[in-house]
């Protein structure tokens, strides 16, 4: 008389087909976005990308079944294991790189924005060295000075305007600037305050017109100017809002910028001034296999790494490997020989 499977049994064998369905195509469906979208920029376009993705899942998803059916049939499974793993392999690239991207993208990005930052503070200290002589810096100094003590005299209410001392000032001025021509000995409007500023700025416009002369003879005036553009570059980086790749890179591309623009002018001036031309925005091929995989290559080991792989692995191979696991083979075991009784 044949035997009939128990209830209980085929409850089970039930509630296992369901839950080895539902893990493959939840593990399969992400292969799928993920491979797709981190194969997308590597052919060009993501319809290309999500056919090759959709070939290779749906490759694994009928080798999967017949995995099941082998281990049913008692039948041997490398050749359908063989091509699960190739196909695994074939979209182990593209996976690992979309977890990567989204795992390291905006840690990959704040670590370039403080690279530029010592970039471009270097590159700005070193115009200094290179542009900027001690006497020149000397010279603007004792100019201002000199300047602001103009002014106290040409507003000194005991004696306004050009009195002999403001006078014996703007001598001095004029004789460390070296000046062929001198200053027009100018008179205040009147004797009010007012008037008095007028006639201390329009000296203090004159004199720095004629500082600065100077001081483009000899780059000084550059230096200036490559360290005001220097530390407002170095502002906009610290200004960068944390976790905003977007902003990131944009203003990553401007250090790159300025940073080339800095070097440039600084030769020009002096040729054994050296920089990088060759810097570019680094990140700005996030999402790009080739850049995923020399980010691992300089940040190997990292938890980020690990993970990406794991997950990159496991949501291929989770399917077939919970398959092997619960299915069993639909073979009966051969019944056992009765034994023979014996009579006393």
């Amino acid at each position: 008389m044949g035997t009939n499977s128990s209830p209980a049994k085929n409850t089970n064998n039930g509630i296992e087909d369901s839950l080895v369905v539902i893990v493959t195509l939840v593990c399969l469906a992400v292969s799928l976005w993920q491979t797709g979208n981190g194969y997308s920029k590597a052919f060009g376009h993501w319809i290309v990308s999500f056919a090759v993705a959709f070939a290779l899942v749906a490759v694994m998803f009928i080798q999967n079944g017949r995995i099941k059916r082998n281990i049913q049939e008692n039948k041997k499974n490398s050749k359908a294991w063989l091509l699960y793993l190739i196909c695994t392999l074939a979209s182990f690239a593209g996976n690992f790189n979309s977890f990567y991207s989204k795992f390291t993208g905006k840690d990959l990005v704040k670590d370039e924005l403080l690279i530029k930052r010592d970039s471009i503070e270097s590159i700005g200290t070193r115009a200094a060295n290179f542009l900027v002589k001690p006497d020149d810096k000397l010279l603007k100094d004792k100019i201002d000075t000199k300047v602001k003590a103009l002014r106290q005299q040409i507003i000194n209410e005991g004696n306004p305007g050009l009195g002999p001392i403001a006078l014996d000032l703007l001598a001095q001025i004029e004789r460390e600037l070296k000046m062929d021509t001198k200053f027009d000995r100018l008179k205040a409007a009147s004797k009010n305050r007012q008037d008095l500023e007028t006639l201390a700025d329009e000296y203090e416009k004159k004199i720095e017109g004629e500082l600065d002369i100077k001081l483009k003879e000899s780059n000084v005036a550059l230096k200036i100017d490559i360290e005001n553009r220097y530390k407002e570059m170095v502002k906009a980086i610290d200004d960068v809002p944390q976790n905003n790749e977007v902003q990131g890179l944009e203003v990553i591309g401007k250090a790159v910028n300025e940073y080339k623009r800095i070097g440039n002018d600084v030769q020009k001036e002096n040729p054994k001034f050296v920089y990088d031309k060759s810097m570019t925005v680094e990140n700005t091929r996030l999402g790009e296999i080739d850049h995923t995989f020399r980010s691992v290559q300089k940040n190997w080991p990292s938890y980020a790494i690990a993970l990406a792989a794991f997950l990159s692995l496991m949501i291929d191979l989770l399917p077939p490997l919970l398959v092997s696991f619960v299915t069993q083979s639909n073979q009966t075991a051969p019944p056992r020989k009765p034994e023979a009784n014996f009579r006393n």
